[in-house]
Order: structure tokens, then sequence, then C-alpha cells
């Protein structure tokens, strides 16, 4: 065969003299000796030609086994070779049926019949991925056919494929079979005006129907007016001929006429009755709402104003104690008392700024009652309680400064005792003590007055109470519980940040955790920029976490329920993107179950395809903001639990 690609030349007696093609099976001629292929031997004895070497009219041949058998041993490439670059095969002319037999670049046929060019290679990959016609689900239904007749002609059919408002309402991915439901709530479909059995043909979408009703009050009226004129003159017209008719079954068929003709008038009366009295019920609850904006305004000037004068007061109060600090300072020098190294005698006094965060964080000090009567050295402290000294040793008095110190440098030092006992130091003291107990008290029960009640969700002590001044202590039972968030309940708004980074890195969030209802179900939101699964790369994915909660024992598991998800434009805070997550049934245990361990379950359930990066990068053209600060705006609006 001549389409064979052989390693070396072929020798001459492997060649047929007719075709000039290797001799697979070798026939000699009996009248000269020439080697001729039996293709060619069979075509001459059924034409009954003469040899095709001596031209001896009766040809006859036999198989030459010799020279078949050096045809067998010679060398070639596989025929799928293709100059190198198919088939790397290659051995003798015996070996080639088998090679061919397993060859993967042997040429192959689809199984669906769609005439594309294959490979035995590519067979497979060919039917699961690319050949139009392998059979394919609908990710939106039950439908299962054709890849291609999927595309072209169930999807324009599909009751559960997404699609945009034909109203131009903005909204879109809506499945078709909603789309009825849908435009009942659409802002943007048109409706005939209520006024059209007066004879108004106008069509006017719901968001402007009022204002079509404020725009054509007069010509409402005159259509009103018109109508009511011509049924009254079909009234006197039925009377006329209700009196002129001889008939005794006329008169009953008028009345009825007259009395359809008198419902209809009174139907028109009762639609203008109920437009006027919507009218006065709108300016009625726009005066309630513009009282209570400025009751509400007055009330908050008013709290302004308190803060305002409890402020001045704090300032006043803080000079005070500023000036009796001073005087402290004052009669330590005067006392000789030997000061730490290093420090000075107003380096214990603490600054307003410093005092004003430790009121934040620390309890009232003590009473005067609890400082020793013979203390030798004064202490200076805001809310710091110090340790009372051991039953066993002296009453003495350390000062706050030297025990800090201590405390700070790990030194084993006992404290410095002052060599001056007198009354009149200790009496200065409490009085000063007793001075900031009382604008400490004060300073305390304004921020309780100014902070709200919060939700007891979850309260644990913040590691940040247990922080005292420099070098204080302060007891375990004046440690402050740190203040917690309310417990959210849909409407729920969650903004995610770094956006176009957790894109770059394939990175997600999750959201703070939000409730079902009150005392309902913990969960958080998950969201993946680049998308997961099918989305992947494409699609923005987002799905709902069950979480560990404080009221899971008095709730019913699995956890069952319906959580709307919204996409919102930042300018305008309107909704562009809509689906609903469905726990049903068929979601497993591990996704719906409580969850045993802090934290939340192992599993999500959501969509992979919440919105099209494609559609985030187009919001521009639309005039709609999806993005802003490289941030995306979501809202639970509504979770509907299933019982």
């Amino acid at each position: 065969m001549s389409t064979y690609d052989f390693i070396n030349s072929l020798p001459d007696e492997c060649c047929c003299l007719v075709t000039k093609g290797v001799l697979l099976e070798p026939h000699l001629t009996l009248c000269c000796g020439a080697h001729i292929s039996k293709q060619v031997v069979d075509q001459y004895k059924a034409g009954n030609r003469p040899c095709p070497n001596c031209g001896d009219p009766e040809l006859s041949t036999v198989l030459d086994k010799s020279v078949q058998k050096k045809v067998l041993e010679l060398k070639l490439w596989c025929p799928n070779n293709n100059s190198g670059g198919g088939c790397p095969w290659q051995g003798t002319v015996a070996e080639l049926d088998a090679h061919l037999a397993a060859c993967d670049h042997e040429a192959a046929t689809c199984p669906h019949a769609c005439d594309a060019p294959l490979t035995r290679a590519t067979v497979k990959s060919h039917v699961e991925h690319e050949c139009p016609r392998r059979q394919t689900n609908c990710k939106y239904c039950s439908y299962r056919g054709a890849f291609s007749s999927l595309i072209q002609e169930h999807h324009p059919v599909c009751p559960g494929y997404p699609v945009t408002c034909p109203n131009g309402c903005g909204r879109d991915r809506i499945e078709r079979r909603l789309l009825p439901s849908h435009a009942e709530e659409c802002t943007m479909a048109a409706a005939p005006c209520s006024f059209s059995s007066a004879g108004c043909a106008a069509k006017v979408s719901k968001s402007r129907m009022q204002q079509h009703f404020d725009s054509n009050v007069t010509s409402h009226l005159s259509l009103v007016a018109s109508k009511q004129a011509e049924i009254m003159r079909e009234i006197e017209s039925l009377k006329k001929m209700s009196l002129g008719s001889d008939s005794t079954d006329g008169p009953s068929k008028i009345e009825r006429e007259l009395s359809e003709v008198t419902s209809r008038l009174e139907k028109l009366e009762d639609q203008w009755s109920e437009h006027l009295a919507e009218q006065s019920q709108l300016v009625s609850s726009l005066q309630s709402a513009l009282s209570e904006q400025s009751e509400t305004i007055g009330k908050l000037r008013g709290k302004i104003n308190e803060q305002e004068k409890q402020q001045e007061v704090i300032a006043r109060l803080e000079n005070q104690i500023e000036e009796l600090h001073k005087m402290c300072a004052q009669k330590h020098d005067k006392t000789g008392v030997e000061q730490p190294k290093g420090k000075k005698p107003s380096d214990a006094i603490e600054q307003p700024a410093a005092r004003k965060a430790q009121r934040e964080s620390l309890t009232p000090p003590l009473e005067p009652d609890n400082i020793q009567p013979k203390a030798t050295k004064k202490e200076r402290k805001t809310s710091v309680q110090l340790q009372p000294p051991p039953r066993t040793s002296p009453p003495q008095q350390v000062h706050e400064t030297a025990v800090a110190e201590q405390h700070h440098n790990g030194s084993s030092q006992q404290p410095v005792k002052s060599s001056v006992e007198t009354e009149k130091p200790v009496a200065s003291e409490q009085g000063i003590k007793a001075m900031m107990k009382m604008y400490e008290n004060k300073s305390q029960g304004s921020e309780r007055q100014s902070v709200p009640q919060q939700n007891p969700i979850s309260k644990q002590p913040s590691s940040d109470n247990l922080k005292g001044g420099s070098g204080a202590t302060v007891a375990p039972k004046t440690l402050q519980t740190s203040k917690v968030k309310p417990m959210q309940l849909p409407p729920v708004d969650l903004i995610m940040t770094d956006f176009a980074e957790r894109k770059d890195n394939e990175d997600f969030w999750f959201s703070d955790p939000f409730y079902t209802h009150q005392n309902g179900y913990k969960l958080c939101l998950k969201v993946i920029p680049a998308g997961l699964g099918v989305g992947t790369g494409k699609d923005v994915s987002i799905s709902v976490y069950v979480m560990k909660g404080e009221f899971d024992d008095s709730l019913k598991w699995p956890f069952k329920g319906d959580i709307t998800l919204q996409l919102l434009d930042w300018a305008k805070d309107e909704v562009h993107c809509e689906k609903v997550i469905s726990f049903n049934d068929k979601v497993d245990l591990d996704v719906s179950g409580r969850v045993a361990k802090e934290g939340r379950a192992e599993f999500g359930w959501g969509d992979p395809e919440f919105v099209s990066h494609a559609e985030l990068a187009s919001g521009r053209d639309k005039k709609i903001e999806y993005l802003r600060n490289n941030s995306l705006k979501f809202r639970v609006p509504k979770i509907v639990v299933n019982k």
C-alpha cells in the first residue's frame, strides 16, 4: 500500500510492477517471473488481459511466500503518525494490524452520530462534554434531553429558567413560573385606571397610579358627570317607555333595566367616594407623621441641652480635683516622705483624660472608712482598689506608685515606710477621696443614663475590663461586662468589604450572625466572590450556615425554612437580585441539623450562581451601583420558618 510510511526505502522486489506499491500479497507470474499484487492479478484475469510484463495472453501466477516474508519484516510508522504530529508507534508490517486495533489516534465516530472528526482517544471527552446531541439535565427543572435542544428549544419555555421582568422594573433572575405572581406586586406593571368604567382609557403603572389620579382629578370628575348625565337620560327614556307601553310584561323589564342603571351609578359614586377618602387619609397620616417628627426633634434637643449641662458640671469638677491634687502634692513634699527613684510626687496623680478612660472600665473607689487610720504615706488614686496589709504584720500604708513599680520590675524589696506619722495628712487625704468618690458617682450616673439597655445575648466579660490603670490591680467583683451587639432580626443589612481582593485571592467572607425571629435559629451568610462549583470563575456564590445559638434547646430540629437574600443598589437602595434559599427535606442533616460545638455547621446551603461577574461589571451601564468602595451590600428582608 502506498499510504504506508516505511522507515527505509522499499526493495524493488517488494514493489508491484503495475501499482509500484508494497506487495502485501506478492504473486509471481509463471510466464516471465514478474511480481504483481493480488489485486492486479484479479483485475487482469477478470478482463482476460495478457501479462503486463511479457504480454502472454494466458496470465498464470503463484503466491511468492519468500517475498511475502520480506514484506512482513519491513519497518514502518503508524499510518496515524501525521508527519510526527500523531501516533509515535513504529514496527513491522506483521505487527501493524494488532497496533491499529488499539491505537488511540485511530479515527472513530461519535455514538450520537454528530459527524464530528474524532479519534479513539477523544471520543469519551467529546461524548461527555462537547457533543451537541449528548443527553443533559436542565438545572432549572427535571427536563432531560439533547444539549442542543435544551438550549434552543427547552430554555425558552422552561418554567424555572431565570428571566428579566418584562415590565422593566429592573428585577432579573426571576423564575418564569413566578412571573404572574411578580406581576401582581411589580410597580411597573400597567393597569387600567379605576375610572375606566366612566370613560378613562389610560393604562398606568402601579407606581404612577396615584400621580395619575392627582393630575387628572378635573378630567375624572368631568367623565363621572358626563356618565351620570348619560345615565339620567337613559332613566328618563325608560320612564317614558314605561308610561307609553300597554304590555303587561313591559314595566317589569323596564324596571330591571332601570335598576341596573341605578346600580351602575351608585358604583361610580362609591368609587369616587373611596378616592376622596384615600386622599384625606393620606393627608391626615402625613400630618400625624410631621407632628411625631416635631415631638421627636424637641426631645432630642432637650437631651442635647442636658448633656451639655452635664459636660459643664464634669469640667468644673475636674478642675476642682486637679487643684486638690496639687494641694495634696505640696503637702506631700512638706511631710518629707521618701519618693521612689525616678518618680515625682505628681506622677501618681492621674490626668483628667486618664481618669475619664478609667471611669469607663473600673468601679468607683473604696469608701474613706476602708483606709487605715494610722497611715503615714499619702495614697493617690481615682478608681483603683488597694490591697490591705496582712493581719500578721503591723498596719501600714503602701504608696501606690511604689507598689506598682515593684510589681512591674519584679522586685522583692519591702515597701518604703514613712518616718512621719501625723493625723493632718490623713484627714486631708480622706477629704480628697470623698470628693473624688462623689465625682465618680456623678460621672458614672450620667453614663448609665446615656447608655441604652442591651439585649442580654451571650454577655461575656471582655478582656479589656481586666485592665486597670498603670500598675493597678482590680478585684474580680469590680469587673464590668462588655457591651454586646443587640439581636439582629430581619430585615438585616450585611456589607462585604474588599470584594476585588477576595475575588483575586479566591477568598471568602462570613457575615455577622443574625436570627430568624425572636429567640429563633442563629444563622450567618457566606459569600465567595470568585465562585464555587458551577459558578467558579464567573459568578458570586452565596450560602447560609446554621450556627450554635442560645435558644437551640427550645427549637425544633432540623431547621426548615425559606431565607430571602437580596443584592442592593447602593445609590437607590433598590433590589436588583433576589434569591430564596430553601432548607427543606432534601437538605442533609449535616447542613440543617443542630450544631453541637461552638461556631457554625461544617457545610452550608445556597446558590453557586447568585449573581454573575458580568452583571456586576455591566451595572454601571445600567446606572446600577452594585459596588461602592469595593463593597457589596446584601439584605435579608425576611425569613419564613416552616413548622
